[in-house]
């Protein structure tokens, strides 16, 4: 038997023998009846099926392309069930690390008795995995969008942030950079600090940075705080006063002081700077002095308060020749023009004047010899306004006159009377001549 099976011939018919045996089975009714014809297969393209992306809780993921063509396959009764809108090729990066991953295409939402392929078979998916973690917030002065310009507050600022911690969310690698939450401080609230002492109710944005001080695109809640801030140091901006001791050389005097700068910042408890009205500075010497005197002196600030111009401020003292003064009271001249009258309203007879100049000079006036003259000449009738004209000697300038001006009234003289010409019979003192 064996032999037999063995040769080929004979292998090949009983082969050929049983399959069409089992040919006869399957296509013949041993009831009469013959098998039901083989189901229809038809194939089918859907374009622009989204891609949805299977990912961990608290991760996010995307995947690229974000739409995908699908080829079906299947039954034509099957084929008619198939939905467009319930189709979806499906990414699985459930346990993936965060990074890029390639990831093999599932096209799902088919009916039973359909398939289907992906084009492309794989998408490129990054997979991000988020994370939290909560900070205490530090204060800082300056504006977001200026990193560069942050600056810590003064050491003696005591600052009140409410709330005192921000959560960030985020990319868990940012998250892990994170190292610090800075409030915002608003540049130009700070002299109103410096000047008051405190500082309530500011909001602050807040921004997540980095061990290096760098901004981090992380979520925060709150997205900003309350700042109360108070104050040990207040600033003050002081006038200088330049204390002087000695006096000019006979014959000259002081014309001019001047201090560079004039003002001073300071800074120092609110009590202290509250009582403090000027910032002394010297002393300077103008002892025997017949010129300017020029110096650096120091400014003279009571225990506890600083000055942020520095130190010391340069006095200039003008040295000149003393100059005498004097008060003349000068009668008041109104020269009429030709043919016409001047009439000096308010009845201003006089005007008094202050002179100034060499001493010698000005004691050498004779009150008696001045005189205020109005320029009246060459005016037609009219009103006017006229400032008189005071002579004056060499070396000596007027320094005020009141009234400085006067208003006249020029008027045309009367025409002189004609004498009456005696009646006929009567003489000159009215007696009946003959």
């Amino acid at each position: 038997m064996d032999k037999w099976l063995a040769n080929n011939t004979v292998a090949k018919g009983v082969a050929l023998a049983v399959a069409f045996m089992l040919w006869f089975i399957l296509h013949t009714d041993f009831g009469g009846r013959t098998a039901e014809a083989p189901p229809v297969y038809g194939e089918r393209w859907l374009y622009d099926v989204p891609v949805r992306v299977l990912h961990d809780d608290g991760a996010e993921a995307e995947a690229k392309p974000e739409r995908v063509k699908v080829r079906l396959f299947g039954t034509a009764q099957a084929m008619e069930a198939v939905r467009a809108a319930d189709v979806v090729a499906v990414a699985d990066v459930r346990g993936r690390s965060t990074g890029r991953h390639a990831v093999s295409l599932l096209v799902a939402g088919l009916p039973p008795g359909v398939v289907g392929t992906s084009d492309p078979r794989t998408v490129q998916v990054n997979v991000v995995r988020q994370g939290e973690a909560r900070l205490p917030v530090a204060v800082r002065l300056g504006r977001p969008e200026a990193p560069e310009a942050w600056k810590a507050l003064p050491p003696d600022a005591r600052v009140t942030v409410t709330p005192s911690e921000v959560r960030l969310s985020g990319p868990e690698s940012a998250v892990r950079a994170a190292k610090g939450a800075y409030a915002l401080l608003p540049p130009e609230r700070w002299p109103e600090a410096e000047a008051q002492g405190r500082l309530g109710g500011v909001e602050a944005p807040l921004v997540a940075v980095d061990a290096e001080g760098r901004p981090l695109s992380l979520r925060l809640e709150p997205a900003a705080v309350r700042l109360d801030v108070v104050l040990g140091t207040v600033t003050a901006v002081l006038p200088v006063e330049l204390q002087l001791t000695g006096a000019p050389a006979d014959g000259y005097q002081v014309l001019a002081v001047r201090v560079t700068p004039a003002t001073v910042r300071v800074k120092g408890s609110p009590e202290v700077l509250a009582k403090l009205k000027t910032v002394p500075a010297g002393p300077l010497s103008i002892a025997g002095a017949r010129a300017d005197v020029v110096a650096k002196v120091p400014l003279h600030l009571p225990p506890g308060v600083a000055s942020a111009d520095g130190s010391q401020v340069e006095a200039a003292v003008g040295i000149g020749p003393r100059e005498g003064e004097a008060t003349f009271t000068v009668p008041l001249k109104a020269p009429a023009p030709p043919g016409h009258t001047v009439v000096v309203q308010g009845d201003v007879q006089s005007v008094e004047i202050v002179v100034r100049g060499d001493p010698s000079a000005v004691q050498a006036i004779r009150p008696e010899a001045l005189r205020a003259i109005l320029p009246t000449a060459g005016l037609s009738a009219g009103s006017y306004t006229l400032a008189p004209a005071i002579d004056l000697p060499p070396g000596v300038t007027l320094v005020r006159m009141t009234p400085p001006a006067v208003d006249v009234e020029i008027r045309p003289a009367p025409e002189a009377a004609e004498p009456a010409v005696p009646a006929s019979g009567e003489g000159s003192d009215g007696s009946r001549r003959p």
